[in-house]
């Protein structure tokens, strides 16, 4: 299941559960800080969206995902087809 670590620059996604139906979470960036503590098995899709007025990217610390940069009101999806722990954060922002 995912588990998110919520109101820091960082957020830490756990994947497992893989008999569980995928689903699709929603993820904000806002006040530059990671938001949204989602129960959510392999094969699921995680959207971030940029709700702050500057551009942020969602980086996995062992480069399994970058979304490059993500403007205001924009979004960034990446599905997870492995069970881990996947640290995350802004790369502009760290």
């Amino acid at each position: 299941m995912l588990v998110a670590t919520t109101g820091a620059s960082l957020l830490m996604v756990s994947f497992g559960g893989a008999s569980d139906a995928p689903l699709d979470a929603r993820i904000v960036i806002e006040n530059f800080s990671f938001g949204g503590d989602v129960p959510m098995p392999v094969g699921s899709t995680a959207t971030v969206t940029n709700r702050d007025g500057v551009a942020h990217t969602w980086t996995a610390d062992s480069g399994a995902f970058d979304s490059d940069v993500i403007g205001p009101d924009a979004s960034f999806s990446f599905t997870f087809d492995q069970p881990g722990d996947i640290p995350s954060f802004c790369s502009i922002h760290p």
